[in-house]
């Protein structure tokens, strides 16, 4: 999938009436050989049709140009850009738990320890909470 990097230009989007017009004189021209559509032909309601499916595209292209910026992005978009960017914007609060590091007494816990999870989840743990379990074996 393409990425926008600049969507600093504005699609006004047509009047389905303006588009209407617009059609309905192609149809003159090209296909009815200079004679008037009529109000309520077939031409008349394929230019309105047409016009109508126009606008609709000129709506979805406006969208997807909102949905491509951050800055305008909503709901699961902006969830789903966070996470293509390495941001989880649907994080967990911080788990609390305990965990048993053996090894020599008295030897300090290194303050950059990191603790993995099964998910590939790094745990850092709160220094403030560090208590030490006498054991007698």
């Amino acid at each position: 999938m393409a990425v926008i990097s600049n969507i600093e230009c504005v699609l006004p989007r047509p009047e389905i009436g303006a588009l209407h017009d617009q059609l309905a004189a192609e149809l003159f021209k090209r296909l009815l050989g200079g004679a008037p559509v009529l109000p309520g032909s077939a031409e008349d309601l394929i230019a309105f049709v047409a016009g109508g499916a126009v606008n609709l595209m000129f709506g979805a292209v406006a969208q997807a140009l909102a949905q491509n910026d951050p800055a305008t992005m909503c709901c699961d978009s902006l969830v789903q850009y966070g996470a293509r960017h390495g941001i989880d914007l649907r994080g967990s609060t911080r788990s609390k738990g305990y965990v048993a590091v053996t090894g020599d007494p008295e030897t300090p816990i290194p303050a950059t320890i990191r603790f993995v999870g099964a998910s590939s989840r790094e745990y850092k743990p709160d220094p403030a909470s560090y208590r030490r379990e006498e054991f007698v074996g």
